[in-house]
């Protein structure tokens, strides 16, 4: 059967399209871009036995999509021109290479590699880890003034570091579990889910760890 994947829904800047994965049983998974107007989606990637294109995101001017590309037991990062109908992969490197996520300005991508996070070009070239310790990290996101990431560790906290001087801070450290962080527009708080009291909620800290609040009680 096949089957949608919304592991990460992405919509265009000027939202007026989305993207998302499409699984078809264990075979292949493909990138999806829907026109809200028309109705209609279209495949952007080429479908191959045993090979899974996950995790879309959309570049800021609208014109190329990340995504990651899973093979022969390793993903990679690859960025296709949606002007052209035509992708490339961007690294090179062994392991799990996944969740991209672009710079504001459009010149850098972060990606979770292996538990870590790591920064390259939107064309390619070197990588550069931010993170290289024991603690394992995923789901990057970038501020809107292109100065910080916000990340969330596998063991469940929020973290922040700083590109300048890559200075990595942890904003939550408690025995529950926090995850999935979201920048506000002026890059000043940071929205997350955390599971409290037998519940997932929405809170929203300083990025500076000040000031938790709880947003939600459902």
């Amino acid at each position: 059967p096949a089957m949608v994947f919304p592991d990460k829904i992405s919509w265009s800047p000027d939202a007026t399209k989305f993207s998302f994965s499409f699984r078809v049983a264990n075979e292949t998974e493909n990138i999806i871009v829907s026109d809200l107007k028309t109705k209609k989606g279209n495949m952007v990637t080429k479908q191959e036995s045993q090979v899974f294109h996950t995790f879309p995101s959309w570049s800021p001017d609208g014109t190329r999509l990340a995504f990651s590309s899973w093979r022969k037991g390793h993903s990679q990062i690859s960025v296709m021109d949606l002007r052209i109908g035509e992708y490339r992969q961007i690294t090179d490197l062994t392991g799990q290479n996944e969740m991209p996520e672009w710079s504001p300005d459009g010149t850098h991508i972060a990606f979770s590699s292996n538990g870590d996070i790591a920064i390259v070009g939107s064309s390619g070239g070197t990588v550069t880890m931010l993170t290289n310790g024991s603690t394992k990290f995923t789901h990057p996101s970038w501020s809107p003034d292109g100065s910080r990431l916000a990340m969330m560790s596998t063991g469940g906290d929020i973290w922040v570091v700083t590109l300048a001087d890559g200075k990595l801070s942890s904003l939550t450290n408690d025995e529950v579990f926090d995850g999935f962080p979201t920048w506000s527009p002026d890059s000043e708080f940071i929205a997350f889910q955390s599971v409290r009291d037998g519940q997932a909620d929405i809170f929203l800290i300083t990025a500076n760890g000040m000031n938790l609040m709880r947003l939600t009680h459902i």
